[in-house]
């Protein structure tokens, strides 16, 4: 057995999967975490406002490829912090965001900045928790994946006011959630379709950028000559100076590249994700 205590644990899951910065501000319950956040190693950056650390965890989640982090005070906090959270699920970005919550004797009670935080950040995020000395390992073990797995996206954890010390044994852990994909790719029709092209197109998208496929977008392309376009958040991928590059898909300047896709027969999508742009 290995007790800590919840603040302490939490920090020190963050640090083991390379988290170096929580963006936030906090509050009177907050204390705790930041206390255990510095012991950890784990830098607290202060911000003008939540939906700017919001932001902040999206944008360093993607620099880095490690879950970015962020944290908000009750109500008015968690709903400024929402903002960043949004622009994070819809940017594919893996980030933890923390928001101190009431404590359960007080759940059912009408009291300043009580809001139900769970309903808040359940359309904006891909799973919420409520935390509690009960579930501490397992949700941070589902957290941390699920925030990473398939498309990457935020998860919210709510921070009870009055858990940050209680010790857990953190070997105690069942497991974690993961996320259910199935792949339904039909390879004979896949074959027939590029078989019976004969203007094709390739639209290249976030995920194919998030995954790092470079090398073999451009062995493909230069084996198979074709029209490539990318998305803005693709830009890079492709050297725009190559001829099979088209340009950039949506956005400005985009309009010149109808005499291209409106003769096409066939769009081959790579890593291309309709939250950017449907090309339907």
């Amino acid at each position: 057995m290995l007790f800590m205590t919840i603040a302490e644990y939490i920090a020190n899951q963050l640090f083991n999967h390379g988290v170096r910065f929580v963006f936030g501000i906090p509050g009177g319950p907050s204390i705790p975490y930041m206390e255990a956040f510095k012991n950890a190693g784990i830098e607290f950056i202060l911000t003008s406002n939540e939906a700017s650390a919001g932001i902040m965890a999206d944008v360093t989640a993607r620099l880095t490829g490690i879950p970015g982090v962020c944290h908000a005070t009750f109500g008015p906090g968690a709903t400024n912090i929402a903002t960043g959270v949004g622009g994070a699920l819809l940017d594919r970005s893996p980030v933890i965001v923390f928001t101190s919550e009431i404590a359960d004797d007080m759940v059912n009670r009408t009291t300043q900045m009580n809001i139900n935080q769970q309903k808040l950040f359940e359309p904006l995020t891909k799973a919420t928790y409520r935390l509690s000395a009960d579930n501490a390992v397992e949700v941070m073990a589902s957290a941390i994946r699920l925030c990473q797995d398939n498309y990457p996206g935020p998860i919210h954890i709510g921070l009870p006011s009055d858990i940050s010390g209680i010790e857990i044994d953190t070997t105690s852990g069942t497991g974690f959630v993961n996320e259910n994909i199935y792949y339904h790719n039909d390879i004979q029709k896949i074959l027939s379709l590029l078989e019976k092209s004969r203007r094709p197109l390739m639209a290249v998208g976030l995920t194919a950028a998030r995954l790092g496929i470079q090398n073999e977008l451009l062995e493909f392309i230069d084996r198979y000559r074709m029209p490539v376009v990318i998305t803005p958040m693709a830009k890079g991928l492709m050297p725009e100076d190559h001829p099979c590059y088209a340009g950039v898909l949506f956005h400005s300047l985009s309009d010149y590249l109808e005499d291209i896709y409106e003769k096409t027969d066939l769009v081959i999508g790579i890593g291309y994700d309709p939250v950017e742009f449907n090309y339907e």
